[in-house]
């Protein structure tokens, strides 16, 4: 009975629910096919807007080529060559800063950038010579000074490192205070020598004075080892029974060797610190002509460096117009023009640097140069066998009075705030142009084509064409 029940109340449902969906179900699929059409009317509506947009800029290349090279002209200059210049400028600032150093190091050589090579070896070589004597001398001063402090270790490096710097700034003052002009011109000759008295004075005082105290590097080990044969020889003598004379002898000679090592021990030191000493003095002019030289080769190895990257940016920024008027040249050759089209454009920007600085003399931006006539044809004679622009196009001659483009080379300002061009802009995009001239037929188009102006998806392109 409940199987029954449950059939029965289905087909109930069944009978009464259907038709009621009919309705909604239609309207549903109404509304799909009327979105449905409204997309592909909206498509249709965009591919006829950029067919006809196509086709609005194509006349404009033909029947207005200077009009529409105006836009591309300024958009090139103004979103692709100003930062290219830029990156010229900024390397021919660092280029202009290394090359004052190279002239600044090479002032204090004698003015010239070629060192000898047995000049070169021999400053080297005192170069070298004077860190290992340098090194030295802070471990040996080093060792005199924890002599009288044995309890610190900063102290005595410390102070090791500023006897050190002393010999050698009194010796660079008193050597090369002139040679390397240390002091101001305006200072006067008195001043100079005080200076080099003053320096000599420093380097000697240091020197004579690390060799008073040199003995305080063995003095604390001499000294223990003859209180430690005194402490052997009073032990003997004041022993029960009294030792022998021949322990007491041979006590007394260790006691006479002990102190006469401490003797030679402290001759050493004070050699060794006279010696370090008179060796310091001379190596540390060595030492700052060595110093000059290494830097010199650092100054000629970054202007050579600073020097390539302005080459390098100097390149881009010449290929990118290349390319730029190539494809320039490409279009209006594709439109049924000639190269003359670019001087007229040159015009315009000058009649539009003119409008913004309030007239006066006409200035060009600066921009790419115009390009060569592609095939070798001379400037103005358009296509082979006849004398105007191939295919009818025409051509927008200057106002009479007007001058010529600036010549090639001419420094050139541009405008300040350049409106933007009623024509519609292409955007000649330099880095996909071939950076030849175009090829393909005598004046460098493909017969019957046309240069791409408005991009569409293959299967929406106008086929009626």
């Amino acid at each position: 009975m409940i199987t029954i029940g449950l059939i029965v109340a289905s087909l109930v449902a069944i009978m009464f629910g259907a038709p009621a969906l009919v309705g909604p179900a239609r309207g549903a699929r109404a509304r799909r096919t009327a979105a449905r059409t409204q997309q592909n009317t909206a498509r249709e509506h965009q591919k006829q807007a950029a067919l006809a947009e196509q086709r609005r800029i194509d006349q404009l290349w033909r029947a207005d080529p200077d009009l529409a090279g105006l836009g591309e002209w300024l958009s090139y200059e103004y979103q692709m060559r100003k930062p290219l210049d830029q990156d010229v400028q900024e390397a021919k600032r660092l280029l202009d800063q290394r090359e004052e150093k190279v002239r600044h190091h090479t002032a204090e050589h004698g003015g010239s950038e070629h060192v000898p090579g047995g000049h070169r070896i021999l400053v080297l070589a005192g170069l070298a010579l004077f860190l290992v004597v340098f090194s030295l001398g802070i471990a040996l001063d080093y060792l005199i000074f924890r002599g009288l402090h044995p309890g610190s270790v900063l102290l005595p490096f410390g102070l090791a490192c500023l006897a050190v710097f002393g010999i050698t700034i009194g010796s660079i003052l008193f050597l090369g205070i002139r040679r390397h002009r240390l002091l101001p011109d305006s200072v006067s000759p008195y001043i100079q020598r005080v200076f080099m008295v003053g320096g000599a004075l420093l380097a000697t005082a240091v020197a004579v004075y690390m060799t008073t105290i040199a003995p305080n590097r063995s003095a604390p080990a001499g000294e223990l080892a003859i209180n430690k044969a005194l402490s052997h020889l009073h032990a003997d003598q004041t022993a029960v029974p009294r030792a022998s004379k021949q322990v007491i002898d041979l006590d007394n000679q260790a006691v006479a060797q002990a102190r006469a090592d401490l003797a030679h021990a402290e001759a050493v030191d004070r050699l060794s610190a006279g010696i370090l000493a008179v060796l310091e003095i001379p190596l540390a002019e060595a030492a700052v002509l060595g110093g000059e030289l290494l830097m010199l080769d650092v100054a000629r190895r970054r202007r050579e460096t600073a020097r390539q990257a302005h080459q390098d940016a100097t390149d881009a920024l010449a290929q990118a117009d290349a390319r730029f008027s190539n494809a320039l040249v490409g279009i209006l050759i594709a439109h049924g023009h000639d190269e003359d089209v670019v001087h007229q454009i040159r015009r315009r920007l000058g009649n539009l640097g003119a409008a913004w600085g309030g007239g006066g003399q006409r200035v060009l931006p600066a921009g790419p140069p115009p390009p060569a006539p592609p095939g070798g044809g001379a400037p103005g004679g358009g296509a082979p066998g006849g004398g105007g622009a191939p295919g009818g196009g025409r051509r927008n001659p200057a106002p009479a009075g007007t001058p010529g483009p600036a010549p090639a080379g001419m420094p050139a300002a541009a405008p300040a705030a350049p409106a933007a061009p009623a024509a519609p802009i292409v955007h000649i995009d330099p880095a996909a142009a071939p950076a030849g001239p175009p090829t393909g037929s005598p004046n460098g188009a493909a017969p019957g084509t046309t240069a791409p102006l408005a991009q569409l998806p293959p299967d929406e392109q106008d086929q009626t064409a």
